[in-house]
C-alpha cells in the first residue's frame, strides 16, 4: 500500500542526487512490509518520522553544504583542507581514545623504525668526516696457504708499500698503545694508538690547535710527539691553549704535545679492541725494533686522483711478489689486500643492522595493519552519517577527502610522537649496544632521520587509511540506510577486507618470532660453550706499573712477584695469580716456533702459537686444567731450566702421533723442555675455535713481555667482587704509581665476547615480542566486532537448539581460520628471515626445526586465547533478550 502522497512529495524533494529514485522505491517497500505487519496506522507514523528526518538533515546538513560546496568552486584547495581539518578535529574530539590508542600504536612501530634508521644512517650511511673518504683504503696481510686474513702487517712490509707504491699518494701505518699517564693527577690508563707520521695526513685532517707529526718525527733519535683528542684535552687540561708545546709523562717517558684533533674527529679503530683513541704518538724506537715477520701493524692509504682500487690491487700484488723474492723466509705466501676503509670499519655491523631494520620494518607493518583493522571498524560504526551526507548531495570525493583528512592528523600525532620514541629509543640503543657496534657515536636524531620519520609518518597514514577509505567509498547509498544500515556492515567484501589485514598481521608476527627464536637459540649454544676457564667466584685486576721507572727487568719481577705473594695472603682468597694477556680479553700474541731436531720448514710455512706468560697461581685461579705432565710451579724461575705447555689444539697440529712431553722447541730465540699440556682455552671468543696456544712461566718469558702491564686474577671463597678495595688498597700499598683497570669478574669479561650477539637477539626478541602483541590485539578486535555484529544470528542459532559449546566452536574456527592462514605465510617468510641471520648463527642451523615448530605453536596457542574471550561472551548470549531487542 502506497504511503501518503504528501509525504512521498516532500521525500523527493528533500532526497537530491543520483540515487533519489531508489531511495523512495525503496521507502516504499518498507512501507508496504511494515504495514502488512504492524498495521496501515504505524506504517503511516514510521513514514512521516523517516521522511521528516530526511527534512530537518537537509536543513541543517544540504543548505549548508550546497553553500560551502558553491564557495569551494570559488575557493582555493587550501581553504577546503582548512574545513576538512576543522571538521576531523571536531569529529576526533568527539572520540578522542580511539585518536590515542591509533596514534599510540603507530608511534610504537614509527619510533622503533627511526630508531633504528638512526644507527643504519650514523653508522652504514654516515661517512668519515675526512677529505675524501671514499679514496681511503684500508691494507690487509692475507696468508695465501692458510687462507687466513690476518688484517695486520709488518712494519717493513709497510714501508715496502709506503715506497714502491704509485697508486697511492699516501699510507700510514697504526697499532694500538695503552700508555699510563701519569704527573698532575692520578694515573690514569689511556686508549690511544701509535701511528706514522703521515697517518692525519693520508686522512685530511687539520688539526683545532698546533700541529699534527712531521716525517722528521719519524727519524731515531727524534723527540718523542704526541697529539690529543679534543676530548682528553678537555677533560683533562682544561682546553688550556698553552698545552701546544708542554711536556706530559707517558709510561714513566716524557712526550710533548704537538697538536689537538678536531672535536668532530672520528678516529677510523683499524685495531679496536679497546675503544676510541685519546691520544696518538710517533714513536721512532718503537718503529725501529719491528721485524719482518712480526705482523702486529694496520695499514690505511689515499688513492691517488684517477686510480682505482683494482689498479692499486694489481700494483700490491706485484710488490708483494717482489718481497716473497726479496724474503723468500718472511715473505713466501704473504699478500695485502686493499679494501674500503669503511666497508672494514662496519662490515661486522651492517647484517645486524641490517636484519633490526627489516624488523622494525615489520613491526611498523603490523601496527599499520593493526589501526587499519581499529579504523575500518570506526569507519563503519560511522558510515550511517557518511551515507545520509551522501544521500544529502555530497561528493564521494569529499566525503573520502574528510576521512583522509582525519587519518592524516592521527598519522601526524604518532609522527611527533614517534619522533619522542626514537629519542628515548636512540638511547637505548647507545646503551645496550656499548662498544659492540662500530662508530656508535655517531647514532643521532639529525635532519636526515627526521626526513625519514615524515616519510614514515606520511606512508602509515596512506597505509592505515587505505582500508576504511575503501570500505566506506563501496557503500550502497539505499541499502545502507535500511535498517540502520545492517546490510552494508556486514558485507563480505568488509569482512574480507578485516580478515587479511589479520592474516598480514599473523604472518609478519610470525616471522619475526622465527627469526627471534633463531637468534635465542644461538645464543644460549654460545653461553653453553665450556670456555676452559673457571668463571664463577673470580675477579680479575689489570694493572698498569710504570714500567719504565724501573732501573732493571729484576725490579719489575720483583714486583710481580710480591702482588702475587701478596694477593694470596688476602682472606677470602683460594688462589691468586698474574697472566700477561687474559683469555677472551679480546688481545693477542701470536708467536713464531721451532721444533728441535726437525728441518727448518719451507719458507712461509711455518708454526705459530698464541703464546701467554703466566704464574703457578694464574693456573689455579683460572682454573686451567692440565691434562698431561705438570703445570707451571713456583720454581720455574729465571734462572731455572726452560719450560713450556702446549694446549690440546697445538698438541694435534705440531705432535700428531707423538707424545711431545720432555721435547724441546724453539721461542724468542731460546729452547724450552715442553713439561705439560694443558685443555684447550677460548682465548678470543665462545664462537671462535681454540688456536695452538703456548704457555710460559711469567719470569721465564721475554723481557718485552715481562714489562708489559698484567692482569691479577683472584679465585675466591665468595663474592669475588667484595674484595675489590682490598685488592686496590694492596696494589697502592706496593706500586702507588700503578694504574688499576677495571675490575671485574671472570663472567663479566666472558660475557663481554658475546655482547654482540646478546645486543642483536635482544632488539629483535623485542621486536618480536611486541608483534606478537599487536598481532593478539587485532585479532582480539576482530573477533569481537564479528561476534557483535552477529549477535542477532547467534541468536537465532541458539533459538533454533544450537548449544553454547556450537557457538563457541563456530566463533573460534572463525577466529583461527586466519590465524592458520598468516601462520603458513609466516613460516614462508622465516625461510627468508632465517637465510638472512644465517652468517649471524651459532650453533644452529637456519632451518632450525625446534625453532619453526616452537614459534607458530606459541603464536597459535595465544592466538587462540585472544579468541577464546569473544568466543566464550559469544556462547553465553541470552537469544530471548537479543530477539527482543531486535
Amino acid at each position: 500500500m502506497s504511503a501518503p502522497g504528501r509525504w512521498v512529495w516532500l521525500l523527493e524533494r528533500v532526497v537530491t542526487g543520483a540515487n533519489r529514485a531508489e531511495v523512495v522505491r525503496d521507502m516504499e517497500e518498507m512501507h508496504a512490509l511494515r504495514t502488512e505487519r504492524d498495521g496501515r496506522a504505524h506504517a503511516d507514523a514510521w513514514y512521516r518520522r523517516q521522511v521528516m528526518g530526511f527534512a530537518w538533515r537537509a536543513l541543517w546538513f544540504r543548505a549548508p553544504r550546497r553553500k560551502a560546496e558553491g564557495r569551494a568552486r570559488r575557493t582555493s584547495p587550501f581553504e577546503l583542507l582548512r574545513q576538512d581539518t576543522r571538521l576531523a578535529a571536531r569529529t576526533l574530539r568527539r572520540r578522542p581514545s580511539y585518536a590515542l590508542v591509533a596514534a599510540a600504536t603507530l608511534a610504537l612501530g614509527i619510533g622503533a623504525n627511526t630508531a633504528v634508521f638512526s644507527a643504519v644512517n650514523g653508522v652504514l650511511l654516515t661517512t668519515f668526516p675526512y677529505d675524501e673518504p671514499d679514496r681511503l683504503v684500508r691494507l690487509f696481510g692475507y696468508n695465501v696457504r692458510e687462507g687466513m686474513d690476518f688484517g695486520t702487517i709488518s712494519f717493513p712490509e709497510f714501508e715496502d708499500v709506503r715506497e714502491r707504491a704509485r697508486t697511492l699518494d699516501g699510507v700510514a701505518a697504526y697499532d694500538e698503545y695503552r700508555p699510563l699517564l701519569t704527573g698532575g693527577e692520578a694515573a690514569e690508563r689511556l686508549n690511544a694508538a701509535s701511528v706514522s707520521a703521515a697517518f692525519f695526513d693520508v686522512l685530511g685532517v687539520r688539526p683545532a690547535a698546533g700541529r699534527f707529526f712531521t716525517a722528521e718525527e719519524e727519524v731515531p733519535g727524534s723527540a718523542r710527539s704526541v697529539v690529543l683528542s679534543h676530548g682528553l684535552w678537555t677533560r683533562r687540561y682544561g682546553a688550556a691553549p698553552d698545552i701546544i708545546g708542554a711536556s706530559i709523562e707517558l709510561n714513566g717517558l716524557a712526550y710533548t704535545v704537538v697538536g689537538v684533533t678536531p672535536a668532530d674527529f672520528e678516529d677510523p679503530q683499524l685495531s679496536a679492541s679497546w675503544g676510541e683513541p685519546e691520544l696518538w704518538r710517533v714513536s721512532p724506537t718503537y718503529f725501529g725494533e719491528a721485524v719482518r715477520g712480526g705482523r702486529s701493524f694496520t695499514a690505511i692509504a689515499h688513492l691517488r686522483d684517477g686510480v682505482t682500487q683494482a689498479q692499486a690491487q694489481d700494483e700490491l700484488d706485484g710488490i708483494m711478489r717482489a718481497l716473497a723474492g726479496e724474503y723468500p723466509d718472511q715473505q713466501t705466501n704473504q699478500a695485502m689486500v686493499a679494501t674500503p676503509l669503511l666497508d672494514t670499519v662496519v662490515g661486522d655491523s651492517r647484517t645486524p643492522l641490517l636484519v633490526l631494520l627489516v624488523a622494525a620494518g615489520l613491526v611498523l607493518l603490523i601496527a599499520c595493519a593493526n589501526v587499519a583493522n581499529l579504523a575500518l571498524v570506526r569507519a563503519l560504526d560511522g558510515e550511517r552519517d557518511f551515507l545520509v551526507r551522501a544521500a544529502l548531495g555530497a561528493s564521494r570525493r569529499r566525503l573520502a577527502a574528510q576521512l583522509l583528512v582525519e587519518n592524516g592528523m592521527i598519522a601526524l600525532l604518532a609522527g611527533a610522537a614517534g619522533v619522542a620514541v626514537a629519542h628515548f629509543g636512540v638511547q637505548a640503543l647507545r646503551a645496550l649496544a656499548g662498544g659492540q657496534l662500530a662508530r656508535s657515536a655517531n647514532i643521532a636524531i639529525d635532519p636526515g632521520v627526521l626526513a625519514f620519520a615524515i616519510l614514515a609518518t606520511v606512508a602509515c597514514g596512506a597505509a592505515f587509511g587505505l582500508a576504511p577509505l575503501l570500505a566506506v567509498s563501496r557503500g550502497d547509498v539505499a541499502s545502507g540506510l535500511r535498517e540502520g544500515g545492517r546490510s552494508a556492515t556486514t558485507s563480505s567484501a568488509r569482512r574480507r577486507i578485516q580478515r587479511g589485514l589479520v592474516v598480514a598481521e599473523i604472518a609478519l608476527s610470525c616471522a619475526l618470532l622465527i627469526g627471534a627464536g633463531l637468534l635465542i637459540r644461538s645464543l644460549a649454544q654460545l653461553q653453553r660453550v665450556d670456555t676452559g676457564v673457571h668463571i664463577e667466584n673470580t675477579l680479575t685486576v689489570p694493572v698498569f706499573p710504570p714500567i719504565f721507572a724501573y732501573d732493571t727487568i729484576a725490579d719489575v719481577t720483583q714486583l710481580y712477584r710480591g702482588l702475587e705473594t701478596r694477593l694470596a695472603a688476602l682472606p677470602g682468597v683460594r688462589a691468586a695469580g698474574i697472566i700477561d694477556i687474559l683469555p677472551m680479553s679480546g688481545s693477542f700474541n701470536g708467536m713464531g716456533i721451532q721444533i728441535e731436531g726437525r728441518p727448518e720448514p719451507p719458507p712461509g710455512e711455518g708454526m705459530g702459537a698464541e703464546t701467554r706468560a703466566l704464574t703457578a697461581g694464574a693456573i689455579d685461579a683460572l682454573g686451567i686444567q692440565v691434562v698431561r705432565g705438570r703445570g707451571v710451579e713456583p720454581t720455574d724461575r729465571e734462572s731455572s731450566r726452560l719450560v713450556a705447555l702446549l694446549n690440546e689444539t697445538a698438541v694435534t697440529r705440531f705432535f700428531p702421533g707423538e707424545d711431545p712431553i720432555g721435547q724441546r722447541i724453539r721461542v724468542f730465540g731460546m729452547y724450552r723442555e715442553i713439561v705439560g699440556v694443558i685443555r684447550d682455552v677460548y682465548e678470543f671468543s665462545p664462537d671462535r675455535a681454540p688456536e695452538p696456544g703456548l704457555y710460559l712461566p711469567h719470569e721465564q718469558a721475554a723481557d718485552w713481555v715481562r714489562t708489559n702491564p698484567a692482569v691479577l686474577v683472584l679465585r675466591t671463597e665468595g663474592n669475588p667482587l667484595a674484595l675489590s678495595g682490598a685488592v686496590r688498597e694492596m696494589v697502592r700499598d706496593i706500586e702507588p704509581r700503578a694504574a688499576i683497570g677495571e675490575i671485574q669478574p671472570m663472567r663479566e669479561v666472558v660475557a663481554a665476547t658475546v655482547a654482540a650477539p646478546r645486543f642483536r637477539t635482544q632488539l629483535l626478541t623485542t621486536f618480536a615480542a611486541v608483534a606478537l602483541l599487536l598481532a593478539i590485539v587485532g585479532i582480539y578486535g576482530v573477533v569481537s566486532r564479528g561476534v557483535a555484529q552477529r549477535r542477532h544470528e547467534l541468536g537465532i542459532r541458539m533459538s533454533l537448539g544450537a548449544d553454547r559449546y556450537d557457538v563457541l566452536g563456530l566463533v573460534l574456527r572463525e577466529g583461527m581460520r586466519p590465524v592458520v592462514l598468516g601462520i603458513g605465510l609466516g613460516v614462508a617468510g622465516g625461510l627468508a628471515i632465517s637465510r638472512l641471520l644465517e652468517s649471524l648463527l651459532f650453533g644452529v642451523s637456519a632451518g632450525d626445526a625446534l625453532t619453526f615448530v616452537a614459534a607458530p605453536v606459541l603464536l597459535a596457542l595465544t592466538a587462540g586465547l585472544a579468541c577464546l574471550l569473544p568466543a566464550q561472551r559469544a556462547s553465553r548470549t541470552d537469544p530471548a533478550t537479543v530477539l527482543r531487542v531486535e
